[in-house]
């Protein structure tokens, strides 16, 4: 039986594992949703590289030559693959997911699942800085299993109103009864950095970010450890309560 939750504003979020899938229908509605989210603002992943794997965004084109290696570029996130890859998801240690809900359209999503430290370490932040980061996420995550999140997302007609939070702190539950740190990596620019400055994440690489008087993402100019090519990557970890 899938578990749903009921909020004043109209949005249902419902909860799945790999027990409780979702169906075809949710799932083909997230896979666009997902495409659409990493299109824009500030991932501007419409388009991307076989050959170097670097994205370029909508005014790129299919089958054209990449401006950085002159590889063929083909779309980021073809329908197939993707969903694929969300189908995949359940196969992995305790993998939990919330989607949202509204007027019979899936308008957010989130999921995450338990992941061993060494593997995050060896696989996502292999290369020149792997010392560097296996050092700060270590001294982040003393434990070997962290609730890793690994994707959040929503629709760009319902952003500010509080969505995200929700579905992060759906996830931010399970990491809890899992009792190991829930963890995840994004940009400095995204709507989920702030979530994570106001519900007790801890930055741990990237430029530091807090938040301001205003309310807003503020940079403090201070690098932690950073990722040379890409400095607006960072990486957020909150202890279990």
């Amino acid at each position: 039986m899938v578990e749903k939750q009921e909020n004043t504003t109209g949005i249902s979020i419902f909860y799945f594992d790999k027990d409780n899938r979702p169906t075809a229908q949710q799932i083909g509605e997230t896979t666009k949703l997902y495409a659409d989210v990493f299109a824009g603002h500030p991932w501007y992943e419409v388009n991307t590289c076989a050959d170097c794997g670097k994205h370029f965004g909508s005014d790129s084109s299919i089958e054209t030559p990449c401006s950085n290696c002159g590889g063929v570029l083909a779309p980021a996130y073809p329908e197939e693959q993707t969903r694929k890859q969300i189908e995949d998801f359940f196969d992995k240690p305790n993998a939990t997911m919330y989607l949202a809900e509204s007027e019979g359209k899936i308008k957010g999503f989130a999921w995450g699942f338990l992941r061993e430290t060494s593997e995050l370490v060896s696989t996502k932040f292999a290369g020149e800085n792997s010392t560097q980061f296996s050092l700060a996420i270590r001294e982040a995550i003393p434990q070997e299993r962290m609730f890793y999140i690994n994707e959040v997302g929503v629709n760009k007609d319902l952003r500010g109103r509080g969505l995200g939070k929700l579905l992060v702190d759906n996830l931010l539950t399970i990491a809890n009864q899992l009792d190991v740190p829930a963890a995840l990596t994004t940009r400095i620019d995204t709507v989920l950095t702030p979530i994570c400055l106001k519900t007790g994440f801890k930055q741990t690489f990237g430029q530091e970010v807090v938040i301001g008087q205003n309310g807003k993402v503020v940079v403090t100019g201070r690098t932690l450890v950073g990722l040379k090519d890409e400095p607006e990557r960072t990486f957020f970890v909150r202890s279990n309560l």
